[in-house]
């Protein structure tokens, strides 16, 4: 699925929440239960979760 075609995508910890363009009232979410761990396991450094170098 590519992801550029939607204005905004935010993920949490428990969904992911796609919305379309402004003008658009498209939203989809997606929700686990439970949803694997971020990388929790790893310590903790100052970068977001899920983000890696």
């Amino acid at each position: 699925m590519n992801l550029e075609m939607f204005g905004y995508v935010e993920i949490d910890r428990n969904s992911i929440e796609i919305r379309g363009s402004p003008d658009d009232d498209f939203t989809l979410n997606l929700w686990c239960f439970p949803c694997p761990p971020f990388q929790e396991s790893k310590p903790r450094t100052g970068k977001p979760r899920g983000v890696t170098s």
